[in-house]
């Protein structure tokens, strides 16, 4: 099972950035706990987005995915 953002603006975005048009919105996590599973997007997907499960050292991005849902 997967869970999807599925909103007119993220499938956009998700259509332009894949460059696919049957993609229906954005992937979210599946791994970790409550606080995580569901509520972020996927972390193999969009590694150095802010709104993925992980800590990175390095600085993380607010992607056009992020801004969409916004």
């Amino acid at each position: 099972m997967r869970w999807y953002i599925i909103t007119p603006n993220v499938a956009r975005i998700a259509k332009t950035h894949f460059n696919c048009n049957k993609i229906l919105g954005a992937e979210l996590e599946m791994e970790g706990g409550s606080g995580t599973a569901g509520s972020h997007w996927d972390n193999a997907i969009l590694y150095e987005e802010i709104m993925n499960p992980n800590v990175h050292e390095i600085d993380d991005v607010i992607s056009y995915f992020t801004l969409a849902l916004l």
